[in-house]
């Protein structure tokens, strides 16, 4: 009997997680049993692919190892402790190892009485402290193998406050395998883990075969984008390009975040031949069904940093031309058949000057978008690249 321990921050609660979705529908089919573990509780709920087991096994994330067990383990602690590396008050970063042992004993106590070498595939969907908990409990049980997923937030330590990520060091010695979701982020490991490089996979995310969106030529040009509301995705950029484009637009925003008032005010100020809806968050089954029955004629991102948007997969999957800003792994999708990259410090006005001129034009045929489509059935359809996610697991 098969099965797969997919280790998850919220997922099927919270955001940032819907990839999971398509991957745990395809993963059911090969696997006889599939159990979810979240570390952490959100808002709203998935919905669960048919036969995925949802376990939870604390109530309180944050809860650290009893005193009286500290005391007891004090060597183990110390010794975590001292692979933790990430900077920040020691005070903290003691905290933060005691919760970890709490959350090993939870995994040793639920989970590892059903592991068995060969039969249990584990995978940490985040290069984050799922890892540590395994590594930790692989300290008491060597036989244990795991895998894990590794992204951007995740991976890139220059994405960290301090430089550092705490025990990524340790991390690589005590994981199995490393999955990265774009060839950016497995040259990056490859470079800085050398002695660790045979670790290392790639496994593109992939999204659903929904079919190609409708599609007729139109006087207005029809754009989509969809991102969290922060500076990063800079999703600004769209509204303040759009103020100086002369041809009819409209745009329609998926996704809600702190940045929201800030983009409202921008496009208060839009001209009138600019038509804009900020949908705000919306379950991705219902983007997708948006996009299935609305015609758009590009689907623009602008994310300063990036691996491989899942977004941007989920546009050309219908046929959606994208504009891509020049990051991360957003050029291993972005091939000439699907979009154009754009530099990666663009302003407005080059952006304006895009979308009014005849580069935007050039993607508004039916040739175009077929062709979009199907570099996207060949290279990034989810049944190719999460069927293959299990031959990669230890």
């Amino acid at each position: 009997m098969k099965e797969l321990w997919l280790f998850t921050r919220q997922f099927p609660e919270g955001r940032g997680e819907a990839f999971l979705h398509t991957a745990l529908t395809v993963w059911a089919r090969h696997y006889d049993r599939v159990r979810v573990v979240p570390m952490f509780r959100g808002e709203g709920r998935a919905e669960m692919p048919g036969g995925v087991e949802l376990v939870h096994l604390w109530d309180d994330a944050y809860r650290s190892l009893p005193k009286v067990d500290s005391l007891r383990q004090a060597p183990s602690i110390l010794r975590a402790w001292r692979h933790r590396r990430g900077g920040g008050h020691p005070a903290h970063a003691l905290s933060h190892v005691r919760q970890l042992m709490y959350k090993r004993d939870r995994v040793i106590a639920g989970l590892m009485p059903h592991y068995r070498p060969g039969q249990v595939h584990v995978l940490a969907a985040w290069m984050e402290d799922w890892v540590n908990v395994l590594g930790l409990v692989k300290e008491r049980h060597p036989e244990l193998r795991f895998a894990t997923m590794a992204h951007r937030s995740d991976l890139f330590a220059e994405r960290r406050a301090h430089g550092r990520i705490p025990f990524r060091a340790w991390q690589m010695e005590r994981v199995d395998r490393v999955i990265a979701i774009s060839q950016d982020g497995v040259r990056y490991l490859k470079e800085r883990f050398p002695h660790h490089a045979d670790k290392v996979a790639l496994s593109y995310l992939g999204s659903p075969d929904l079919g190609p969106g409708p599609w007729s030529p139109a006087d207005t040009l029809r754009i989509a984008s969809c991102a969290y509301l922060r500076p990063p995705k800079r999703v600004d950029l769209i509204a303040r390009a759009l103020a100086h484009v002369s041809r009819p637009v409209e745009w329609t925003h998926f996704g809600d975040g702190p940045d929201r008032g800030a983009l409202e005010a921008l496009v208060r100020r839009l001209p009138g031949h600019i038509t804009v809806r900020l949908m705000g968050n919306v379950p991705p089954p219902q983007v997708m069904a948006w996009y299935k029955s609305v015609p758009v004629d590009l689907f623009l991102h602008l994310s300063a940093h990036e691996g491989v948007p899942v977004a941007l997969m989920e546009a050309i999957g219908f046929g959606i031309p994208v504009w891509g800003s020049d990051v991360g792994g957003v050029s291993e999708l972005l091939a000439p058949e699907a979009g154009i990259l754009l530099p990666a410090d663009i302003d407005e006005h080059r952006l304006a000057a895009l979308i009014d001129g005849p580069e935007a034009a050039r993607w508004c045929t039916a040739e175009a978008r077929a062709a979009v489509r199907q570099w996207w059935a060949d290279h990034f359809a989810a049944e190719r690249h999460f069927a293959r996610m299990p031959q990669l697991l230890p």
